[in-house]
């Protein structure tokens, strides 16, 4: 075997972001914390290098416990300094497969359809972003006697989906979701 085809035992912060694609900063983050444990040289650069066990073992656990790999939303934020830190921003990279139910629970007593107005007031987020989700499809929408309208079961798949994703959560919306993790 020459040394181009020999796997590599070793991986510096650069090939770590390369081989789970994420950024420089969310990588020196994860290393820091000792998400992904490593050898720190204290050098300003090149400083951790990181073992193909170690990176190996961080890629099966965090598939099988995603939860356990939390990264604060206060960390990807573009201006931290304009929302102070609370109890309100850990979630998990994937849904719990309970959340689902939990949330049918929660909005039982919301009527069968709500309109996009709705919405806004539910998951507290501005007009034009309500508006903007439905417009890429993201939030499905019904026209009945010439009105919008939202299924409940669908604002709920919206939840599930593409706003459990959302990095800048509304203050409704992260207490919900501090209300269902805690």
């Amino acid at each position: 075997m020459t040394n181009k085809t020999k796997k590599s035992e070793k991986f510096s912060a650069e090939e770590i972001c390369k081989i789970l694609h994420i950024s420089k900063r969310k990588c020196a983050w994860m290393l820091q914390n000792g998400m992904i444990p490593c050898k720190d040289s204290g050098k300003k650069t090149r400083r951790y290098t990181v073992l193909r066990k170690d990176l190996d073992a961080y890629i099966k656990d965090s598939t099988e416990h995603p939860e356990k790999y939390f990264i604060p939303v206060t960390f990807t934020s573009n201006n931290p300094g304009k929302r102070e830190p609370d109890k309100y921003y850990l979630y998990p990279h994937q849904v719990p497969e309970d959340f689902r139910p939990w949330l049918d629970d929660q909005w039982y007593d919301l009527p069968d359809v709500i309109t996009p107005k709705d919405v806004e007031t539910i998951l507290g987020y501005e007009h034009e972003s309500v508006r903007r989700w439905i417009n890429r499809g993201w939030l499905q929408i019904t026209k009945a006697h010439n009105f919008e309208i939202v299924p409940r079961e669908w604002l709920i798949d919206f939840t599930c989906d593409y706003a459990f994703q959302i990095i800048k959560k509304s203050e409704k919306h992260r207490k919900l979701l501090y209300k269902y993790f805690n």
